[in-house]
């Protein structure tokens, strides 16, 4: 899958953000933006495309949530186009390249079985976890397989899977013992069982002897408990008593006074607070009915002195029409001397135009001198359409010269110019001559490689013996393939080894056969041991003992003939178990002293049978493993013979042999074919010189087979040739572009003069059409044919003045009538007012008769609206009068009332008040009383109450309640302890009766056997794990062939320049093979021995080779680098990028970086073409 366009909506930083993509092999795609214009995010984006935007994503802190998408566009492996997008949402996020839901299988066409993690282990790289991978090289030593396997993202996950098996394991079983741990509680709790086994018998009198316990118990916990509950009820009485002797005393008390006092009143509630309340309200209606009776006549007086004008307030309206009226009179006053004046002016100005017309008209009628407005348009454009021909015809003939002169210049220097070359074709034919480098530097190159091809010959041959070092009779040789020296080498192998078993088991069993028989005859020594026969026998007389017991004992159904048989004699039952118990006890106590002697015996016995019988047959065997190992001895040899190599060496000389053999084969080939290169490469030079024979320098003399410095003749040649080329190829460049500009100037001034010649054509043709046209134009207004233009422009300037003149006059002609008008108007209207309203008033001039009349109105009005608002007043006080006179009544029938409910007259008001309070507070106290003597009573009556009372003296109330309470917590106690005891009793032989102790221990000893055993084996499988998965690594690291190993040094020589051109694995004689980087000089350096730096570059080639494996077998996707490259300089850059270029073919890259100067190192360090730029929110594209 390769992406040719993402575009972000609403995502991170990015309202809306469109990235273009080249999806072509062969291209490094690299997205500059500064810290902060969301590289990040877009790197987050690739993810969330691909497998869904997450439900909580940090990607919505900019816009929020709503309307967050992702769409792209790209070409699968196929080449087939494709479209799709993802939104922000729950369900199925994927969309279709209409926006509509998409199908996931068209997804899973593209991404197979990748998922989000493969991407950011695999094909995401930062600085942080390129920085972190070289890191792991260094902890790992350069293990090869952890190298691997942290190139390919997986070192995390198969360190942390193998310390959890590891620590797993040691959770279940440790080396060291700890109680706490599953295997060692386990042991403890199956040896307790084993214990408590052994100690689980119950005897008949210790079951009696618990019977008795119990019974006594309980009749002491039942004595104590009636005791107990005596002492109780007593504590209740003497504490009830107490609670109601000062209740009793209280209602007596009230009881009493209320006898005394019959006839003190009864009042409501909330009757004492109303007396003073209405009191106050009386007094305070009386106050207010005062005020307003008097606030009542001192209104009435006030509006008696108001008197308006009512004749005038009825001419109200003219009066104000008429102040109105005199403003506007007051302009047309102000106004009328100055419409006058400009009015005369205008008709001066039209008199003066009319005249130099030549026309006899009144000023009035001015306009009847201006013709229609068409004939005068037509005139103007005519007069407009001769300026502009005019000037065209007076400008002509001076530019028409200076164009000319610009024709010639421009021809003269063509002219100068030297002849055309063709670039294109030199340009071709340099680029296929240079096209590897500098001719002297690519036949250094070749000698340099020659010379150490015959020197890594030498140095292969001399690592071999004299007999093979010579390298024709090394190819002829045909040693045995590696399936026949295998085969040999393990027959030889596996006859030595036989025989050596053989000899090894037959001495074994000779040592083992003497130790047995050693052991044996101390064992008998000892005397005869018991039999097991008799120990089954004891215990099954002891487990037919303990049945009858139960079934006596619990069941209820005893075996009389049974017990008999097993007592014998008489004896009682209990007393017959007992003694079975003991006996199995005793012989299982000897047997147990004496079994492992016993096992001894027999075990020696076995093992001195089986000791003779190997013995016997080791014997036969042994001759045959002699000759067999002779035969293979002797093939080995001969095969050995034509590698110079003794019988006596093994396979891992024959391999290093071998090896030898083929380094000095490939260095023979390596050597004549950098031989052959070299003659080659003076062949191409020679033929190259001869085609640039028509560049060789002046007075070039052709060297003979002197070499400066050891450089060919041919070389210097053609590098002279090379620069003469190049020089005259940037002359004729130059000389081209100065011939286009020359030219480009000469067309365009061609293109003018032919322009500038038409124009002057169409001047002269449009003249002679204008000539006939004005003709027709002055015959038409009158005007003499022979009338110069600008006598005409003058006339019509004239004409162009009379009209808006004449519209001026008409305009203040009519301002000065209408101003004239308003005046008269307002004088009839003034003195027509003053007639009605006002003749006192002198009459004349209008103005002032409009102001005096204004004045007595306004003064009119003032007087009405005084006179208004006082009889508002009035109506207002009148009615507060008639509210105040009823509220003194109301207030005193209240007050009346308050005495007659006391029976008291005014004077003995105090004393009624203080009895009524005193009469209700005796009562409360008596019902308060009552309530609380049946609260506090148990439900007792009063009666009842009281003679409790009299019965139990006061004084000796407390010391009775003090003997009660003693009495109480003695019994109580007492009552603990006996049920504490018959509970104990009772657990015991419920504990006894309905449990089977000794078969609870016997199955708590196989569960913790059975617990035992699964610890073990889950232990054993996290060990048995974990070394399979270091086995595993072990395994990737040799499986790391020899292709992987050129392609991790190609990629190495890459991207550190050749200073290390390539890698190995080295495996030690115990441990890993690891990684080793070969130098340029030849040395080996391990992982620990590289500069930081380096350490990131081999960790970036193995990441290289790892994505390349992938996608070998499975999807490839695209491969996003985030600022790799921030830590490498310039130098170091330029390889990464070629390295990067390299891995184009096979998935597509994409870099983000900050830094734009990559962008030149980039386009400098790679071929042209092979980079495509742009700048995260612009959508201009750069190819490169």
């Amino acid at each position: 899958m390769r992406l040719t366009a993402l575009t972000l909506r609403r995502y991170g930083n990015f309202d809306t953000a469109e990235i273009a993509l080249d999806p072509a092999p062969g291209r490094v795609n690299l997205l500059v933006a500064p810290n902060g214009a969301g590289k990040s995010v877009l790197r987050s984006a690739f993810g969330d495309l691909l497998f869904g935007i997450g439900a909580q994503t940090p990607m919505g802190f900019r816009h929020g949530y709503q309307g967050m998408r992702l769409d792209a566009a790209g070409i699968d492996a196929n080449g087939a186009p494709f479209r799709f997008g993802r939104r922000k949402g729950q369900g199925n996020t994927l969309l279709d390249a209409a926006g509509d839901p998409g199908d996931p299988a068209m997804l899973a066409g593209l991404l197979g079985t990748a998922d989000r993690n493969l991407l950011e282990r695999l094909f995401a790289l930062d600085t942080e976890a390129l920085r972190r991978g070289g890191d792991e090289l260094l902890r790992s030593g350069g293990a090869l397989a952890e190298a691997l396997l942290a190139a390919a993202g997986g070192m995390r996950e198969a360190q942390s899977v193998r310390e959890a098996l590891n620590a797993e394991r040691d959770r279940l079983a440790p080396a060291r013992k700890s109680a706490q741990r599953p295997f060692y509680a386990a042991l403890e709790r199956w040896t307790g069982s084993r214990r408590a086994k052994r100690e689980a018998v119950l005897r008949p009198e210790t079951w009696q002897g618990w019977e008795a316990e119990l019974d006594t118990a309980r009749a002491a916990r039942a004595e104590a408990n009636r005791a107990a509950t005596a002492a109780a009820e007593t504590i209740r009485r003497l504490e009830r008593l107490r609670r109601v002797r000062p209740l009793l005393a209280r209602r007596d008390d009230a009881a009493d006074w209320l006898a005394a006092h019959p006839d003190a009143p009864v009042l409501p509630e909330g009757f004492a607070a109303q007396v003073p309340e209405t009191r106050a309200a009386l007094r305070q209606a009386e106050a207010a009915l005062d005020a307003a009776r008097a606030t009542l006549a001192g209104l009435a007086a006030e509006t008696a002195g108001e008197r308006p004008d009512h004749a005038l307030l009825a001419e109200a309206g003219p009066v104000a029409a008429l102040t109105a009226q005199s403003g506007a009179a007051t302009r047309a006053r102000d106004e009328l001397p100055a419409a006058r004046a400009a009015l005369r002016d205008r008709h001066a100005e039209l008199a003066d135009r009319l005249r130099q017309l030549g026309r006899d008209l009144p000023p009035e009628r001015a306009a009847e001198a201006v013709p229609p407005r068409a004939p005068l348009a037509r005139l103007r454009r005519l007069l407009a359409e001769r300026a502009g021909n005019a000037g065209t015809l007076a400008r002509g003939p001076a530019r028409l010269a200076a164009i000319a002169q610009r024709v010639a210049d421009a021809q003269a220097a063509l002219a100068a110019l030297p002849p055309a070359l063709d670039t294109a074709g030199l340009q071709a034919l340099l680029d296929e001559i240079t096209a590897g480098g500098r001719p002297a530097e690519l036949h250094a190159a070749a000698r340099r490689t020659a010379a150490e091809a015959a020197a890594a010959l030498d140095a292969a041959l001399a690592a071999l013996p004299a007999p093979l070092r010579d390298p024709a009779a090394l190819a002829a040789l045909s040693p045995p393939d590696d399936a026949t020296l295998a085969s040999l080498a393990a027959a030889r192998d596996r006859a030595r080894t036989a025989r050596d078993a053989i000899e090894d088991g037959a001495a074994r069993a000779a040592e083992a056969l003497e130790a047995a028989e050693s052991r044996l005859a101390t064992l008998r020594a000892a005397g005869p041991l018991p039999d097991a026969a008799a120990l089954a026998a004891a215990r099954a007389r002891r487990d037919s003992g303990w049945h009858l017991i139960y079934r006596r004992a619990f069941a209820g159904t005893p075996d009389v003939a049974a017990e008999a048989e097993f007592a014998g004699d008489g004896t009682p039952l209990p007393l017959a178990y007992a003694g079975a118990v003991a006996a199995a006890d005793a012989l299982a106590d000897q047997r147990n002293a004496e079994s492992e002697r016993l096992a001894a015996a027999a075990e020696q016995e076995r093992i001195a049978d089986a000791q003779r019988a190997a013995l016997e047959a080791l014997g036969a065997a042994r001759e045959a493993a002699g000759r067999d190992l002779a035969a293979a001895e002797a093939a080995w040899a001969g095969t050995l013979a034509p590698l110079a190599l003794p019988p006596e060496a093994g396979p891992a000389e024959v391999e290093r042999r071998l090896a030898a053999r083929g380094r000095a084969l490939a260095a023979w080939r390596e050597q004549r074919a950098k031989d052959a290169a070299l003659a080659e490469l003076d062949a191409r030079q020679e033929a190259a010189a001869a085609r640039l024979a028509a560049f060789a320098p002046p007075g070039e003399d052709r060297p003979g087979d002197g070499r400066p410095g050891g450089m060919p003749a041919v070389a210097l040649l053609l590098q002279a040739r090379l620069d003469r080329a190049t020089e005259s190829l940037r002359a004729a460049r130059l000389a081209d572009a100065t011939r286009g500009q020359f030219q480009a100037a000469l067309d365009a001034a061609r293109a003018e003069r032919a322009e500038a010649e038409a124009e002057r054509q169409a001047a002269e043709a449009r003249q002679e059409g204008w000539q006939s046209e004005w003709a027709a134009a002055l015959a038409a207004l009158g005007r003499p044919a022979d009338e110069h233009p600008d006598d005409t422009s003058a006339l019509l300037d004239l004409l162009d003045g009379i009209g808006p003149l004449a519209r001026e006059a008409a305009a203040g002609a009519a301002r000065v009538a209408a101003a004239e008008a308003e005046l008269a108007g307002f004088d009839a209207a003034a003195e027509a007012l003053r007639a009605r309203v006002a003749p006192d008033l002198e009459a004349g001039d209008p103005f002032a008769l409009a102001r005096a009349l204004d004045q007595r109105l306004r003064a009119a009005q003032a007087v009405a609206k005084r006179r208004e608002l006082l009889e508002r007043q009035r109506e207002a006080a009148a009615t507060a009068r008639r509210e105040a006179e009823a509220a003194a009544a109301r207030a005193a029938r209240d007050w009346q009332a308050v005495l007659d409910a006391l029976g008291a007259e005014e004077a003995t008001l105090t004393a009624r008040l203080a009895l009524a309070e005193e009469r209700a507070r005796r009562q409360a106290a008596l019902a308060g009383a009552e309530t609380a003597l049946f609260e506090a009573g148990d439900g007792l009556s009063l009666a009842a109450l009281r003679a409790e009372a009299d019965a139990q003296p006061a004084e000796a109330t407390e010391a009775a309640l003090e003997e009660a309470r003693a009495a109480q917590a003695a019994q109580g106690e007492a009552a603990q302890e006996a049920a504490a005891a018959a509970t104990r009793v009772e657990a015991r032989m419920q504990h006894a009766a309905g449990e089977d102790t000794a078969l609870a221990a016997a199955a708590s000893e196989e569960a913790a056997a059975s617990s035992l055993g699964t610890t073990l084996d889950d232990a054993l499988l996290m060990q048995a794990a974990s070394s399979l998965l270091e086995a595993a690594l072990a395994e990737l690291g040799e499986s790391a062939n020899d292709a992987v190993m050129r392609r991790i040094g190609d990629a190495v020589a890459t991207l550190t320049e050749g200073a290390y051109p390539g890698v190995a694995a080295r495996q030690e004689q115990r441990g890993p093979a690891r990684l080793v980087l070969r130098a340029a000089s030849g040395e080996e350096a391990e992982v620990g021995q590289l500069s930081e730096g380096t350490r990131d570059q081999l960790f970036l080639a193995l990441r290289l080779v790892a994505i390349e494996d992938h996608v070998a077998g499975g999807f490839p996707l695209p491969f996003l680098g985030d600022d790799i490259l921030q830590t490498f300089d310039d130098r170091r850059a330029a390889a990464a990028f070629r390295a990067l270029l390299g891995l184009s073919h096979s998935v597509q890259v994409v870099l983000l970086t900050h830094h734009p100067h990559l962008a030149e190192v980039a386009r400098a360090a790679l071929p042209a073409g092979a980079l495509w730029t742009q700048e995260l929110g612009v959508r201009e594209l750069a190819p490169a």
